[in-house]
């Protein structure tokens, strides 16, 4: 009903954003009551029993691979499940006595880290801490392996977008299926530096990897990832990197296989370091 729609649109989360669920001819029924008869039954337990719950609406529809030479990824949520992933497929196939591998995937990251499980709160650190102690150390052996450690913060990263390449760095346009990529930010929203890119860069070398760098364009302001979050809480060398996509935070998002595959052999190669 609205012909200006593809013209000119905006969203109302209060209006449009409200979800359907089912029909409900018993006007006696409150609509309360409706969602706990659905939870009651996807649940197997008696509404009468429920006594709270904490629901959120996402797009439960399975990803897919497309392409005319399946190199693509089309998938809810890969910002940043994606990561994850690879994080645990490269964490549990790699065994390295020489060091202590850590993994840490944080909740909340999209509304901004700031809870007791999210990254700007000291769940990481303190765990950190338990492991060493565990292992007779004491605070100042925790500060020595901090100072010892390094960090790589592994989050989806902007691939250069056919439809809307202006903006894009004019130099810095990282392409999907180029390599994972690189995240530099002259103001601090990305926690690489010389010294730890050279780092990873290093590593990627060892590993046969190809690399890529984006940086914001100087009119496009970006956002942020836990690195700079967590760095205020763990002062280690950290390195912000990520995959190339397509659609960041649209309800389906795009990436490349070769990337993902990519990034699993570059945290390999990490872990074993």
């Amino acid at each position: 009903m609205n012909r200006e729609t593809n013209i000119k649109s905006s969203i109302d989360n209060q209006k449009h954003l409200l979800p359907i669920l089912k029909t409900v001819c018993d006007k006696n029924f409150s609509k309360q009551g409706v969602l706990l008869k659905i939870i009651s039954h996807a649940s197997g337990i008696d509404s009468k029993d429920i006594l709270d719950f904490e629901l959120y609406l996402y797009d439960h529809h399975k990803g897919s691979v497309f392409g005319v030479e399946d190199e693509f990824i089309s998938s809810s949520r890969i910002d940043d499940l994606q990561s994850a992933h690879a994080g645990i497929n490269a964490l549990t196939e790699t065994n390295n006595s020489n060091s202590i591998n850590l993994l840490a995937c944080f909740d909340n990251e999209e509304v901004g880290s700031a809870t007791k499980q999210g990254a700007d709160s000291q769940v990481l650190s303190n765990l950190m801490e338990r492991i060493i102690m565990s292992l007779k150390g004491n605070r100042e052996d925790f500060l020595v392996s901090i100072a010892r450690s390094f960090f790589i913060s592994s989050d989806g990263a902007h691939s250069v977008h056919p439809n809307f390449v202006e903006k894009s760095d004019i130099i810095n346009r990282p392409v999907i299926n180029g390599g994972p990529v690189i995240k530099i930010n002259a103001n601090q929203k990305y926690t690489s530096d010389v010294e730890t890119s050279s780092i990873i860069k290093g590593i990627a070398d060892k590993a046969g990897i190809p690399l890529q760098c984006f940086v914001n364009h100087s009119n496009e302001k970006g956002g942020s990832t836990i690195g700079p979050i967590s760095s205020t809480h763990l002062d280690m060398k950290a390195v912000d990197i990520g995959v190339a996509m397509l659609g960041m935070h649209s309800i389906r998002e795009t990436i490349g296989i070769k990337d993902h595959l990519y990034l699993i052999e570059l945290l390999k190669t990490f872990f074993k370091s």
